[in-house]
C-alpha cells in the first residue's frame, strides 16, 4: 500500500495516524507539513523513514514501532520539538549522533532492538533533557535440553541453560533507564 501524491497537499495536518497499513515506504514529503505534530506510523512494513522526517519542524511524537527499521536517518536529530520517540520492536542497533540536537526529548522507547549502551550517542545522555530510555531485549526462545543435558536441565532449569530468573546483568539510571529482568545489554554505571 502506498499513499496518494495529493497526500503531501494537506499542509494545515496536525496528526495523522497510519498505523497498521502495511505500509513498506512512507512518501519523501514530510517537510511540507509544518504545523505536524503527531505522526503514528507503527505497526507497518517500514525498512526505512525518509530523510523528509527531519524537516516537520513541530514534530512532538513520533511513534515508528512494530516496523522493520534497521536505522534511522540523521535529519531526525532536526527534530527540536520531539518529545516523545517510539521505536519499540524494530532491528536498531544504535541511534545517530545527530540525536544530541532532539532539545526537548523526555522519553525514547527502544524495547525490543538490539540497542546497548554504546548505541546510544553520549551527547544524547549530556546534552538533551531525556528522563526515561527504554531498552529492553527479548529472551530468546527457550530451545529444548540436548538429551544429554535433559536431567540436568530438567533439576536445575534455567540455570542449567545458562541463566537465570530475572537475568538482568547490570542496570543504571540517568533519570530513568528502564532494563526489565531480560535485559541482554550490560550498561556501565559510571
Amino acid at each position: 500500500m502506498s499513499l496518494p501524491v495529493e497526500f503531501s497537499t494537506l499542509q494545515a495536518l496536525q496528526k495523522v495516524d497510519l498505523s497498521t497499513n502495511l505500509l513498506m515506504a512512507l512518501p519523501d514529503c514530510w517537510d511540507a507539513f509544518p504545523k505536524l505534530k503527531e505522526l503514528n506510523v507503527a505497526g507497518n512494513k517500514l525498512a526505512a523513514l525518509p530523510a523528509s522526517l527531519g524537516g516537520a519542524a513541530a514534530l512532538q511524537l513520533l511513534d515508528a514501532s512494530s516496523n522493520r527499521l534497521a536505522e534511522l536517518p540523521a535529519e531526525l536529530g532536526a527534530l527540536t520539538n520531539l518529545v516523545d520517540l517510539e521505536l519499540a520492536q524494530n532491528q536498531l542497533a544504535a541511534l545517530p549522533a545527530s540525536f544530541a540536537g532532539l532539545a526537548r526529548i523526555k522519553r525514547i522507547n527502544l524495547a525490543h532492538n538490539a540497542v546497548c549502551e554504546g548505541g546510544l550517542p553520549a551527547a544524547l545522555l549530556k546534552a538533551t533533557p531525556v528522563e526515561h530510555i527504554r531498552l529492553e531485549v527479548s529472551p530468546p526462545p527457550p530451545q529444548p535440553p540436548s538429551s544429554a543435558l535433559s536431567s540436568a536441565a530438567r533439576f536445575l532449569g534455567p540455570a542449567a541453560q545458562g541463566g537465570f530468573p530475572g537475568g538482568a546483568r547490570t542496570r543504571t539510571c540517568r533519570r530513568r533507564l528502564s532494563m526489565p529482568s531480560h535485559a541482554a545489554c550490560p550498561i556501565s554505571t559510571g
